[in-house]
């Protein structure tokens, strides 16, 4: 069939309805292609498949949005000034309702990688997601570090890079002379992010926050660096300075602890006095991911002892002036009106260690969802 017989079986019978329909057709097409280009991109060059792959969509992409125009322009033209609107917004609803949300963010969950990075890179790109959020034992380590295999180095020296942003803590098997160049930024490395009650980052909307090493009630006196060489622990002035910077800010509020909030209240304390929406950790050394709230799995009394005995903990290794663990979460007149916030709706997600399994976690319109990987062979 000719163009000037396509026009015509379409009701194309005048120049304004043929520009009409190219610039919507034109508009779909172009909303579509950037996600076609950017899985092109985030694979390898090499890779001849998906670029044919990418081409064959593309066509098909263009055949079929003529073929639906066809019908759908000069139904729109007859509807008056209504079915023109619908028209010319026909691309940005199908830009902006991709993956049936209006805006979307992905996250590769991963923990305990223990110096083996290369699966960061290798789930990143698979996925496809916007970044990468790891809850410690990353395996920071150098060339003078005691720890074998130290492949972090590369990454120090630039010889390999990360593809996707990075928001790391460190765990309790990281080298604490490494972890606190990071915390310094005399250590920096391309697409890393350490997070501490140093660092604090950023992604769209997101505000990412966190603290590794272990969580040990009795020995949270001290100052950072704290820990043996390779066992960072966390502290209770550390915690104060995370608490102080972090709980004003908006959400959605990303916090990460190395230690699961389900094995240690403190950690869930920590998440509920800085209003966490979602708490990652790892640390515990499970078989798969789990992802709780803590109204599923407790009574209410139980709780409101969990958060008391943690801010209990807390206020007992901090100075007598230092105030930032006061929390009206454990104050009744309160507790029911934060209730709801804190407890029923604080996503709480513990991840294996990355060579068992890992997790996606999709942030659509205003509500998380988690996709558990499983990786062991």
């Amino acid at each position: 069939m000719d163009l000037e017989h396509f026009f015509l079986s379409c009701q194309l019978d005048s120049p304004l309805k043929i520009i009409l329909f190219l610039i919507a057709s034109l508009s779909i097409i172009l909303s579509m292609l950037p996600q076609i280009i950017r899985i092109v991109k985030r694979k390898s060059a090499d890779d001849i498949s998906l670029h044919t792959l990418a081409l064959v969509l593309t066509h098909a992409l263009a055949k079929g949005t003529f073929e639906v125009m066809c019908n759908v322009i000069p139904l729109a033209l007859t509807s008056g000034i209504n079915g023109l609107m619908v028209l010319l917004g026909i691309g940005t609803v199908i830009k902006y309702r991709k993956n049936g949300c209006k805006k979307s963010t992905k996250f590769l969950l991963l923990s305990d990688t223990h110096g083996a990075l290369g699966v960061i890179n290798t789930l990143a790109r698979k996925y496809d997601v916007d970044a990468v959020i790891h809850a410690g034992d990353f395996g920071f380590y150098d060339k003078e570090s005691s720890a074998n295999g130290a492949e972090f180095d590369d990454y120090i020296t630039g010889k390999k890079t990360f593809t996707a942003p990075v928001f790391a803590i460190c765990g309790n098997h990281d080298d604490l002379r490494v972890v606190a160049k990071l915390s310094s930024g005399k250590l920096q490395v391309k697409n890393l992010h350490f997070l501490d009650h140093l660092n604090t980052a950023t992604l769209g909307d997101f505000f990412i926050y966190g603290l590794g090493g272990n969580v040990i009630p009795h020995k949270l006196m001290g100052d950072f660096p704290a820990g043996g060489w390779t066992k960072p622990r966390a502290t209770s002035s550390q915690y104060s300075q995370l608490i102080r910077i972090s709980e004003q800010v908006p959400g959605p509020k990303i916090f990460v602890s190395h230690v699961s909030p389900g094995y240690e209240p403190i950690a869930e304390y920590i998440g509920a006095r800085t209003g966490a929406d979602a708490i990652v950790s790892g640390h515990m050394g499970a078989r798969s991911c789990t992802f709780w709230t803590p109204a599923a799995i407790s009574a209410k009394g139980e709780r409101i002892a969990r958060m008391a005995r943690a801010k209990e903990q807390l206020q007992s290794f901090s100075v007598s002036s230092d105030h930032t663990f006061d929390n009206p979460l454990v104050q009744s007149g309160l507790f029911q009106e934060l209730f709801a916030k804190w407890y029923q709706d604080m996503l709480c997600i513990n991840l294996p260690n990355a060579s068992v399994g890992a997790a996606i976690l999709t942030y659509c319109d205003g509500a998380f969802s988690i996709k558990t990987l499983n990786i062991q062979r």
